[in-house]
């Protein structure tokens, strides 16, 4: 049984989401039967304000996972701080060990390009996020030529990319490649994503222009219209 506690979506739209995955998969409403939505859009506190809580609803209903989505609106203290992040992780292993659940996060990148760093140093903010988790699953976007897109992709807007996993007590399982072609993300079985960089890359800026440098131009061209 998984709680999956929203803090970005309103309950409406988490839900809307995942009867479209199920739609998609063409798999039936009973699949739902052990998920629950808790949204807390608008109502979040800290994770040492909310623990409490989490665990007791944990243990009333007989949960086995708690997803925190995503943890920055949940987060105490700064960011960059080892101390201060090492507090806020207590917390995940309180939730996990009092409640007796596997805890899942969402955490975000730092800002600019990622393809050159580890998979490890590309969370935001402190280091502690790459040492305390048990697994990270790491989803970097690539840049995908048109040309690619057009011959291996689903629809002409599917987006590609590379899925990277560190694990602390087992061997990592090799990195493999997908696209989301909305709602679904589907393995790639064509190797074409493999051969490529990841998005804001200076090894990628021949592919695709970036969803930045898009904007850019857009308001360059409504500024020469005014």
């Amino acid at each position: 049984k998984v709680l999956y506690i929203d803090f970005e979506l309103s309950e409406a739209s988490s839900w809307d989401r995942l009867h479209k995955i199920i739609d998609a998969l063409g798999l039936g409403t009973d699949c739902l039967e052990n998920i629950a939505i808790w949204s807390l859009k608008g109502q979040a506190t800290t994770l040492d304000n909310l623990a409490d809580k989490i665990i007791r609803k944990c243990k009333a209903n007989g949960f086995d996972v708690v997803i925190l989505d995503p943890i920055y609106k949940v987060l105490f203290g700064d960011e960059n701080s080892a101390s201060d992040m090492g507090k806020f992780t207590n917390q995940l292993d309180r939730i996990a060990a009092e409640a007796g659940v596997s805890v899942i996060y969402c955490h975000h990148h730092s800002k600019g390009a990622q393809g050159n760093k580890k998979s490890l140093d590309r969370g935001s903010g402190s280091g502690v996020f790459s040492r305390d988790a048990d697994a990270i699953i790491d989803i970097i976007e690539l840049e995908v030529p048109q040309k690619v897109i057009d011959q291996n992709a689903d629809k002409k807007d599917d987006r590609g990319f590379r899925i990277e996993i560190t694990t602390r007590e087992f061997l990592n399982p090799e990195t493999f490649y997908i696209w989301f072609s909305y709602p679904l993300h589907k393995f790639d079985t064509t190797g074409s994503l493999a051969k490529l960089h990841a998005a804001g890359d200076i090894e990628a800026k021949g592919n695709r222009k970036s969803a930045d440098e898009k904007r850019a131009e857009e308001i360059e061209k409504r500024y020469e219209e005014i």
